[in-house]
């Protein structure tokens, strides 16, 4: 049987003694030595997984944390939207409110535009009061009061001939 001799190894004083390789088992060796690479080849995987595992459960609790975040900002949104419809709604309301009103002052203003001031200014300088006018015209009370100031006659001392 052929051996292959190796000197020996002397570390700090020790010696090792050589060892001897056979010539049939030198397959041997390699089986092992092959045995060793698949050990250290899943250990590395290993190590590899874990930290790819690590990695991911980091990145998932940081989405969890900004999906939390996204929902909160969603949800004052909300509150936000619930709120801004509530003042249109109510806005709406005064808004067909003041229509109304308008559409009532138009109603009962009488002859429409400058034909109802026409009339009041004729009246005024005819010598009718106020509350004529006011129940004629429609005009308000001021609108009446100010024809009467400008434009009734000179009489008594009240009022300004145009």
């Amino acid at each position: 049987m052929n051996t292959y001799a190796t000197p020996a190894i002397s570390f700090h004083g020790i010696h090792v003694p050589a060892f001897e390789i056979e010539a049939g088992s030198f397959e041997l060796v390699l089986l092992y030595g092959r045995a060793v690479f698949l050990v250290f080849s899943f250990l590395l995987a290993a190590l590899a997984f874990l930290r790819l595992r690590r990695a991911t459960l980091l990145e998932s609790a940081r989405n969890t944390a900004t999906a939390t975040a996204v929902l909160q900002k969603l949800s004052g949104i909300e509150t936000d939207l619930t709120r801004i419809e509530a003042a249109v709604i109510a806005t709406d309301a005064r808004v067909t409110a003041l229509a109304s009103r308008l559409e009532e002052n138009h109603r009962t203003a009488g002859p429409a535009g400058s034909a109802g001031y026409g009339i009041a200014i004729r009246m005024a300088r005819g010598g009718a009061t106020r509350e004529e006018l006011v129940a004629v015209t429609g005009l308000t009370q001021q609108e009446a009061g100010l024809i009467i100031r400008l434009h009734a006659r000179a009489t008594h001392g009240q009022g300004v001939a145009a």
